[in-house]
């Protein structure tokens, strides 16, 4: 494993998977349920799926908020992912609103499991909203800045 992927293990808290035992609705009875440490999240429906991994839309049960929870095999590039948001958040100067948070990150079988918050329209949704335009360097330059430093 490389300085970045033990680097990333070591500052991103990624648990084993672990079972928590409780009685389960009926309604909660009907999904798939993915275990990590602190919580269960009930599947909803894929969202998006590709070559970085596959995306679900999950009601953490505890907190009945819905998030959209991760699923990638390559644990050294889950590692980065959340490291990368991790520093970002932590970052002096950064405005956490216009970055996504994570929430969760947990093994699960041989899967990583990333939980972020979920976004009203993701990126692949905003630009066919924008008909394919790409955004304004105007609209774009502030993240950026932030993102540099």
């Amino acid at each position: 494993m490389d300085n970045m992927a033990t680097e990333a293990n070591n500052s991103c808290n990624v648990h084993t998977r672990q079972k928590k035992e409780r009685e389960l609705t009926e309604e909660e009875k009907t999904f798939i349920h993915i275990h990590s440490p602190t919580t269960t999240y009930l599947l909803q429906e894929s969202i998006c799926g590709g070559a970085f991994g596959q995306v679900s839309r999950a009601q953490n049960t505890c907190t009945k908020e819905m998030v959209a929870l991760k699923f990638t095999k390559n644990l050294t590039s889950a590692h980065r992912e959340a490291c990368m948001i991790s520093r970002i958040h932590a970052s002096p100067g950064v405005s956490r609103s216009n970055f996504v948070k994570l929430l969760d990150c947990f093994t699960n079988g041989s899967q990583v499991c990333l939980v972020y918050e979920m976004l009203s329209v993701g990126l692949l949704k905003a630009l066919e909203l924008r008909k394919l335009k790409p955004w304004s360097l105007a609209q774009i330059r502030p993240v950026a800045k932030q993102v540099q430093g």
